[in-house]
């Protein structure tokens, strides 16, 4: 069986342990201590199931108009969070439902469901799980940074060039909702966004050498400059051991490779 509650955009839900703890900002509590973890949410055409599983963990499923989407996600660390928000992502007054849920391992692992609803013609539901776990809001523009760690433990066959984990940082991208679904920006959408991280990159004197070099490039790239002014950006920031044409020319179709392919959300069907 099924428990419904309708929640405002000020409530929140959070499932831990076995428990159900509804937040919210001027209205009553609507679950009692002790009832069994078996709830459901509406959110305009979406509705989401909690489930009670084995060993004290949860399920979750997500309906679009009483149509299943997604897959049904164990929650192996006993937790489920949702926030609705208000959020005009697209200049269209449609509403924001991020869910997240641990989708295992420690300090890390989490899925996120972002639902958009308002309108028929623009609801969209997307399903992700960011490297590091984590989503970050970004307000100009709106939407989320999330984390390309394509060059964690990078290497090159044949050479000495080896970047292990802990010398390899994460390199930040946009997550946008535009013409009715998820995506990741394009290549020179948003400059002053990657002249900020070019700027960053370039004080961060803590970044090992040829990571900050990568770096710059990609962000070059990503902010809208030529290939060969990107190029050169390696170039002039590896260290002089690295610097032959052949071995830059590998790093940067690398570098493009993981621009370019970068793709982080799955956009679920409707139909």
């Amino acid at each position: 069986m099924f428990r419904d509650y309708y929640m405002t955009l000020a409530q929140k839900i959070i499932v831990w342990g076995g428990a159900v703890f509804i937040c919210c900002f001027g209205c009553p509590a609507q679950v009692k201590a002790g009832e069994p973890l078996l709830a459901a949410v509406q959110m305009g055409d979406f509705r989401v199931k909690l489930l009670e599983a084995a060993q004290n963990r949860q399920g979750l499923q997500v309906f679009y108009r009483d149509k299943a989407i997604g897959e049904e996600q164990d929650n192996f660390y006993r937790e489920v969070s949702m926030e609705i928000s208000s959020d005009d992502l697209s200049e269209q007054g449609l509403m924001l439902t991020e869910i997240s849920l641990y989708t295992g391992g420690a300090n890390c692992c989490q899925g996120y469901y972002l639902l958009v609803g308002g309108q028929d013609n623009a609801s969209c539901a997307g399903y992700i799980e960011p490297y590091d776990g984590g989503l970050i809001r970004n307000e100009d523009p709106k939407g989320y940074v999330v984390l390309d760690p394509a060059f964690k433990g990078y290497s090159r066959e044949g050479t000495d060039l080896f970047l292990s984990r802990a010398e390899s940082d994460r390199l930040s991208r946009l997550l946008l909702f535009e013409n009715s679904q998820w995506h990741v920006d394009s290549a020179g959408q948003f400059p002053d966004f990657y002249q900020a991280r070019l700027d960053e990159t370039s004080a961060d004197v803590k970044l090992n050498p040829v990571f900050r070099a990568i770096a710059l490039a990609y962000y070059s790239l990503m902010k809208g400059n030529s290939t060969d002014n990107a190029k050169q950006v390696l170039k002039n920031n590896l260290p002089t051991v690295f610097q032959a044409e052949e071995l830059v020319n590998e790093i940067f179709k690398d570098i493009q490779r993981a621009a370019g392919e970068f793709d982080p959300i799955e956009n679920l069907s409707l139909n």
